[in-house]
């Protein structure tokens, strides 16, 4: 996964504190070397730490479209998202 690489992986880190992150995939990635778990998984610094008490990170499995269009659906953006694929910007 490109997570597990540099640049892509520097992103997890750079999100402010307060800022949540959301991982759309359909395996784990990019998870912090001081969270427990699976060890086949990649490591990363500042990485993704879905079982925090902060509850910052969130992991939707699944395949990435699909997956953007139900959370769209849910958020009452799904208008908004067609328009962006019809015009080709998304």
């Amino acid at each position: 996964t490109s997570l597990a690489v540099s640049p892509f992986c520097d992103l997890i880190a750079a999100a402010p504190k307060t800022c949540p992150r959301v991982l759309v995939n359909r395996v784990l990635a990019g998870i912090d070397y001081q969270q427990e778990g699976d060890e086949e998984i990649a490591r990363v610094f500042g990485g993704f730490r879905f079982n925090s008490a902060t509850q910052r990170d969130v992991f939707l499995p699944g395949d990435c479209d699909d997956t953007v269009a139900v959370l769209c659906r849910r958020l009452g953006w799904e208008m908004q998202l067609q328009r962006k694929y019809r015009r080709g910007t998304m």
